[in-house]
């Protein structure tokens, strides 16, 4: 699936690392933390030096072999790349126990993602949830036009994602995180992330073998 046309050409791995680099660069500046070398930055999370100061670079930030990077500014050029203007308005589609998983995820860990939950059970809508509040699925195209919504999340079961990603990209949005377990078909331009807990667990339990 490809990436929203203006990122397109970005590699989906440097957005993912960049993200990662933030949360460990942010974790140390809470711990008082002033600079960081890059094979620190490096064995936080997961990769090589190498690949730390390719990606830094990327962004046209470089450190010093002396004093490495100072914290605060590698954030502002990682925030500024990322494309960090605010609050982002998040549908989520499906609030069964993964749903309501996720929901609670966005509101208590996550505020800058702003969820705004759908559902199709009727003991779940017309209510607040989490302090969000839950509309019936046949309102969620207005509730997307209405909020300018661009990312979805589905947690619905997997014979219904397909039809359910199809509405969301109908309504506007252009990235979707996929928790059901199939293969999602969409237009090129809409961003697909799915994560299939079975599959990772078998890829955990086959290494502990």
């Amino acid at each position: 699936m490809a990436p929203a046309t203006k990122n397109r050409g970005v590699s989906p791995r440097l957005v993912e690392r960049l993200s990662l680099y933030r949360r460990v660069l942010q974790q140390a500046g809470a711990a008082g933390a002033r600079a960081t070398y890059s094979h620190e930055l490096a064995a936080a999370c997961r990769v090589s030096a190498v690949q730390v100061r390719r990606d830094l670079m990327t962004l046209g930030h470089s450190g010093s072999t002396t004093s490495g990077y100072e914290i605060q500014p590698l954030l502002s050029v990682i925030d500024a790349y990322l494309g960090d203007t605010g609050s982002v308005p998040v549908a989520l589609v499906g609030i069964g126990h993964l749903g309501r998983a996720v929901l609670a995820f966005l509101c208590w860990r996550h505020p800058r993602f702003v969820p705004v939950a759908f559902d199709r059970d009727p003991r779940l809508t017309e209510r607040v949830l989490d302090g969000v509040w839950c509309f019936p699925i046949d309102r969620m195209a207005d509730a997307i036009r209405e909020q300018h919504i661009r990312v979805g999340v589905v947690c619905v079961p997997a014979p219904e994602a397909q039809r359910v990603s199809e509405q969301l990209v109908t309504a506007g949005v252009t990235g979707i995180l996929n928790f059901a377990p199939v293969t999602l078909f969409l237009p090129n331009h809409v961003f697909v992330e799915t994560i299939d807990i079975s599959v990772a667990l078998e890829k955990v339990a086959f290494f502990t073998r």
